[in-house]
């Protein structure tokens, strides 16, 4: 990879993926935690689940501790705080039809514009 300078915007964009990541790793551990109490007949995927969570921990560790980044998401109770609220939102739309979720989304991305919609009042 080679390295290069950092626009201000790109530099930005950079954190911004690496909070996703870090809130993404916590969702992990988080679903390991709570779901996956059962052991499974494949040895191999329960290697696999349990290797998840541990990644998870590693990637969510190095990202705390990593200098362009750690002032960005140094509250441990935040962050697992916000992962825990992610967490019920990820459960409410799994098994969701597509279509529902997309119309949702437009729905919570309309009210973030702070567009009134009618259609939530119906």
């Amino acid at each position: 990879m080679i390295k290069q300078t950092l626009t201000p915007k790109r530099q930005e964009q950079v954190i911004r993926s690496m909070q996703v990541i870090a809130i993404l790793a916590e969702l992990i551990k988080l679903e390991h935690a709570v779901e996956m109490d059962v052991r499974l007949k494949n040895p191999r995927a329960n290697q696999y689940a349990s290797k998840i969570k541990e990644y998870a921990t590693y990637i969510h560790q190095e990202l705390v501790t990593h200098d362009f980044i750690k002032c960005q998401i140094a509250d441990r109770d935040f962050v697992e705080t916000y992962s825990g609220e992610l967490f019920r939102v990820v459960h409410f739309f799994i098994g969701m039809e597509i279509e529902t979720i997309r119309e949702t989304m437009d729905k919570f991305e309309a009210l973030a514009r702070g567009e009134v919609l009618e259609e939530i009042e119906q």
